[in-house]
Order: C-alpha cells, then structure tokens, then sequence
C-alpha cells in the first residue's frame, strides 16, 4: 500500500512528503488531516479523464465502481485492499448493450448498477449483463410527459422498487427545473414544483459561438428510502421520503458563507473571449456540493468551495485553487457546526464516507489515490 500525504493541492496533482509531515490544522472544534491513499492498477490503464463523474460506491464502501465510457468498461476498485480487482467489459450495442452514452451509473445493491441515459434507464450486473431495461422514448404516459428539449440528467432508482424512477427534469431551452417520478410498469408520469430551486433561471445562459449552453450543476442520492437534491448556486435541500410520497424543503442557509450566488451571468456571451470572465465570476462565488452520509456519526457532511484564480487573469493557470468549506447537517438536514478546511485548497470531487473519514477519488500523476480527511 502506497501512501502519500498533502503539502500542496493544486487541481488534482498531488506532491508527496514524509507521513511525518502530514498537514494537520486545527479550526474551531475540529482539527483537519489530509493524506492520500494508491491504488494498484495492476498493470492496467485507470480511466481518469471523465473527472469520477461515472463512479459510484458499494453501500458498504467496500468497492468504488469507476465506468470507462470511452471503452465501455468498468473498473472494480477494492477500497479495502486498495487494489484494482478487476476490469469488466460491456457491450455498448445491441440487446445486451448500455447504448452510445451513458449519462450515469448508480450503485443499487444485489451486485447491480443502474446505467441511466437520455431515454434509457436499465439495469446491469457486475459481470456486463443486462438484468432490466426500461426507455421513455415513443412512451406515453398518464399522468404528463417530457416537455421538448427536457432531459432527466441525474435520476435515481429505488432497489425495491426497480420500475421507478425519481429525479430532476431540466429544460434546457426555457430554463425549469421540477422534481419528476416515472412508474414503467404502471406507465405512469409525475411532475411537481419546486419553488426553492427557481433560482436556477438566473444562472442559464449561451454562447454564441460555437454554440454552446451553460447550467448551474444538479446532484441526487438515494439513501435508504430517502431522496435527496440539491444544486450548486444555493444552500436549499429538498428531500424525497419515497414510501410516504412526502417532498420537504430544507433551506440549510450557512452563516460562515453566502447562501446563493448572488451576481449573475448575462443571458448570452459572443463568443469564448466574452465567456472566460463570465465563468470565473461564477467559479469565485460560493458553490454547493451535494450531502454525504456518515452512518456512523448520524450527521452529513457539505462541502462548498470558492475557486481561486491567478491575479493576472491572463496567466494560464492548470490548476483548480480554492477555499474550502464543510458544513455538519444532523440527521434533519439542519446546520449543526461550519468551518473552513484549511488543508484542502481543491474542488472535491465524488467524496464519500468509510471508515470515519472523507475520502475524494483524484489524479496522482496519472494514477488513481484517494484523498482522505479526517477530523477529531
């Protein structure tokens, strides 16, 4: 096992020191430590270009599922080994294949993954086979339907109820944003507001050259019979009870840090040139990450960040700086403590909870380590 520790952050390029040395800082109550865990790629090639984006975790944290969309394939990680234990190949077409993109994969118990897309929604098991398939193309449903240019990006699975789907429906070209449930089996269809999350709106705009559209970021989780949402301009949280059908808003409102971006973008730039600073705007507010689980503790963990730039705005910089921040929700989703990370100065990527620290999957030098807070 192959351990580094943090001295310095910059993106996710990662300088080793002594574990002596391992940076420990103490803010408030709490006192941070960052170290970095290798993996063994046993001789193989780790796909890190996608940015963890199409990885997801076993409920026990034991395995971390990272998808290879370039070559269809899936990376099985043993987190308590620290090894890669092995690689399995997909099919990407015909009856047994995840299509031609797959938009994301969740972990769903029984040695399953959900592979979602823009209209398929299936069902694989960890040996590349396609257990369950479901499409919401040429489908009509009661109930409403899938407005033009609407995509469902990030929706969640329940394990026991397979059939369903949960999950944020965006529009792009009118910029809404409402919580949508598909039953397959009873073919039915669910759309409901959600006031809290209209503050997206201001955030949307285009580019016209190349063409390009630009959105603030959505996440979802499933946790037990629970959904949760959240996005990135604003604290807000609404969270899903599946069984009792209820949806709750919890504001969340930090005091350590602003709430919601404030300063917004135009609604379109010219060109690339218009673009940059427009992006760094954003990036220098406060941005919102999606809660993370620790059963152990009963509390979730919240990270949200502001991206720190060179002084000159026309030096290139490689490296995504920035001020970290991690807010202590208890089990409902109310602010029990906020502090500063002073050892991070990263964007986390895809944390998760195992044994008692934050772990962050990232780029070494072109292998795969996983980045671990811990806090006492």
């Amino acid at each position: 096992m192959k351990k580094l520790t943090i001295l310095l952050l910059p993106l996710l390029i990662f300088y080793a020191c002594s574990s002596s040395n391992q940076e420990t800082k103490e803010f408030g109550e709490l006192v941070f430590s960052l170290d970095t865990l290798m993996i063994d790629p046993k001789d193989e090639i780790l796909f890190l270009q996608g940015g963890f984006r199409w990885s997801d975790t076993s409920t026990d944290k034991r395995y971390f599922y990272n998808f290879n969309y370039a070559n269809n394939v899936l990376e099985i990680i043993d987190l308590d080994k620290l090894t890669l234990e092995r690689v399995v190949a997909y099919e990407k077409e015909g009856p047994n294949g995840t299509g031609g993109r797959v938009g994301k994969i969740h972990y769903r118990g029984q040695d399953s993954l959900y592979f979602s897309s823009h209209f398929d929604h299936e069902i694989f098991d960890l040996k590349g086979q396609k257990l369950l398939s479901h499409t919401t193309k040429n489908v009509s449903f009661s109930g409403g339907e899938f407005g033009e240019n609407e995509a469902l990006p990030m929706p969640v699975m329940w394990s026991k109820q397979p059939h369903r789907i949960v999950g944020l429906g965006r529009k792009w070209i009118e910029p809404e944003t409402s919580f949508v449930s598909i039953d397959f089996s009873q073919r039915t269809f669910e759309r409901r507001e959600l006031p809290a999350f209209d503050i997206l709106n201001d955030f949307h705009y285009t580019m016209e050259q190349p063409q390009v559209w630009f959105g603030p970021e959505y996440a979802t989780s499933i946790l037990g019979e629970t959904v949760l949402f959240s996005i990135s301009v604003a604290s807000p949280i609404y969270r899903y009870h599946i069984p009792s059908d209820k949806l709750e808003l919890h504001r969340a409102i930090p005091s350590l840090t602003a709430g919601e971006k404030t300063v917004k973008p135009p609604k379109q730039v010219s060109n690339r040139e218009e673009y940059r600073p427009v992006d760094r705007m954003l990036k220098e507010q406060i941005n919102f990450q999606h809660p993370i689980w620790d059963e152990a503790r009963g509390l979730f963990y919240r990270f949200s960040y502001q991206e720190i730039f060179p002084t000159n705005p026309d030096e290139p910089d490689p490296f995504r700086k920035a001020k970290v921040y991690l807010t202590l929700l208890d089990r409902d989703l109310s602010i029990v403590s906020e502090h500063e990370v002073p050892v991070i100065d990263f964007v986390p990527i895809f944390p998760f909870v195992k044994d008692g620290a934050i772990w962050m999957p990232v780029n070494v030098m072109d292998e795969l380590g996983f980045a671990r807070l811990t806090m006492r």
